[in-house]
C-alpha cells in the first residue's frame, strides 16, 4: 500500500542537511534557506519499503515503535495496520539515503548556479516559480 511518509520526523531536518552540506564546501548556510519550499520533504513510497511487521521484526532492528508521526494523513491509512508496523534499520536507511541524495542534489545545484553565466535570466525564472507556488498554495 502507497504512504505519504514525512521525512523529517526521522533523523536530521533536511534543511539543515542542506545547511550542513554547504558549510563543509565552504559556502554561507544561508544558501539553504530557499530549500524548504523547493526540497520535497514528504515522498510517498510503498509501505513495505519502510516498515516491518512488528511481530517478525527483531526488537534490536526497531527504530521507531510508533510511525504515527512519520505516516502523514495517518487518519486515511489503516489504523488497525500501524499497530503492527514498524520502522526498521532498513527503513530509516532508506529515508537518511534519499534525504542524502536530494540534499547533495540540491546543494550541487546551487553551487552550479554561483558560477552560472545566466544569472539575471535565471533569476527572473526563479521569481516567476516562487511565485507560482505562493498562488498555488494560496488556493
Amino acid at each position: 500500500m502507497k504512504v505519504k511518509v514525512n521525512i523529517n520526523a526521522i533523523g536530521k531536518n533536511v534543511g539543515d542537511l542542506i545547511k550542513e552540506k554547504l558549510r563543509n564546501r565552504g559556502f554561507p548556510e544561508c544558501l539553504g534557506n530557499m530549500s524548504p519550499p523547493i526540497v520535497q520533504s514528504i515522498i510517498t513510497v510503498e509501505d513495505s519499503s519502510l516498515f516491518c511487521k512488528r511481530s517478525i521484526t527483531p526488537p534490536e532492528n526497531i527504530v521507531e515503535d510508533d510511525i504515527s508521526d512519520l505516516v502523514v494523513h495517518l487518519h486515511e491509512y489503516r489504523l488497525d495496520h500501524t499497530d503492527s508496523l514498524v520502522l526498521d534499520i532498513n527503513g530509516k536507511n532508506y529515508i537518511e539515503e534519499y534525504k542524502d541524495t536530494i540534499g547533495t542534489a540540491y546543494v550541487d545545484r546551487l553551487i552550479r548556479c554561483t558560477t552560472c553565466d545566466y544569472e539575471e535570466l535565471c533569476s527572473r525564472l526563479t521569481t516567476f516559480y516562487l511565485k507560482t507556488i505562493s498562488l498555488k498554495e494560496s488556493l
